[in-house]
């Protein structure tokens, strides 16, 4: 792939969004479709999924700069839903090869165990799931190809078109402190229900401590950390694209990358505990195993999220 075009244009203070890292994005994803449809495998699916995100990422930023765009540079839709699709088919089987490798990590399904102990049990219950899990990969790594060759061409040709008319833009039309600005204003109207929902059962001097702030996210529900996480995700390549290497910006990505990582490892366990159950009951020891890594792994993420601080990316 060729190197990303510079960001800077004559003056720090300005940056020539999008021009300056849209082409490379839907390059990248074009590139990506046409290896993940040749061979699902892990690490094609896992390079699909990044380089959706990113696209996606490129479009959050269409859209908070929609004032400032030509009406026909501001089309959007059609692309998003595309991507939306592509986003699912190729999530449901990344999240799939991560539980697959998590099963392996936490026990070795080729583990000696004495006849009939609990390790053997559980060993056997691992194998169990593995082939399960192994079966559904398969599947749904075949619906992937198929909805990439339903609706990669007419991604592309999406892309491709509001690419031209982002070509249009010959000036740069925003700062990099109001492109800042505009993120930070993004990412509070999407983590809003969070104090909204904290507030209303905490007071305020509760939740100036931290171990306050981790007793009030505990009370959110599951769906809602999720979104965090994703939320979390997506605002870390918005704030990728300003062209700053301050210990602000790399502070704020830092952060914002260990809530991904520990949002999403807690995500992984709650799946496959779901899963556990599905396939091995309720009661069963590996079941069990996998529930206790779920909640462990719930505790950090909160622990996270109550030591993040947004911190302006445009201030040195």
């Amino acid at each position: 792939m060729s190197k990303p075009r510079p960001l800077l244009v004559s003056s720090p203070t300005i940056i020539r969004f999008p021009m300056n890292t849209f082409p490379d994005r839907v390059a990248a994803l074009n590139g990506a479709i046409s290896t993940c449809t040749a061979k699902p495998t892990v690490v094609a699916v896992q390079g699909l999924r990044k380089a959706v995100r990113q696209v996606e990422a490129q479009l959050t930023l269409l859209d908070l700069i929609r004032d400032r765009l030509p009406h026909r540079a501001a089309q959007s839709r059609e692309a998003w839903l595309l991507l939306k699709k592509v986003r699912g088919a190729a999530g449901t089987v990344r999240d799939l090869d991560v539980q697959g490798d998590l099963i392996h990590k936490d026990t070795s399904i080729k583990s000696n165990a004495r006849l009939g102990s609990q390790n053997d049990n559980k060993r056997g219950e691992t194998k169990h799931l593995h082939r399960q899990l192994a079966k559904r990969r398969e599947a749904k790594a075949l619906r992937l190809v198929r909805v990439l060759a339903q609706n990669g061409h007419s991604l592309a040709v999406a892309l491709q078109s509001l690419q031209q008319a982002l070509e249009e833009v010959k000036e740069p039309i925003i700062s990099v402190t109001e492109l800042a600005s505009r993120i930070g204003n993004w990412f509070g109207a999407n983590t809003i229900h969070l104090p909204q929902r904290i507030a209303a059962r905490r007071t305020h001097a509760e939740l100036e401590s931290r171990a306050g702030r981790e007793r009030a996210i505990s009370l959110l529900e599951m769906h809602e950390l999720h979104n965090l996480r994703k939320t979390a995700k997506l605002c870390r390549y918005l704030v990728q694209v300003l062209p700053i290497s301050s210990k602000t910006t790399q502070k704020l990505i830092k952060q914002l990358r260990a809530i991904q990582k520990t949002g999403g490892k807690w995500h992984d366990w709650f799946l496959l505990a779901e899963i556990a159950t599905r396939h091995e009951g309720k009661k069963s020891s590996l079941t069990e195993r996998y529930v206790q890594l779920r909640d462990n792994a719930r505790i950090n993420y909160i622990q996270k999220l109550a030591s993040f601080s947004w911190v302006d990316p445009a201030k040195a």
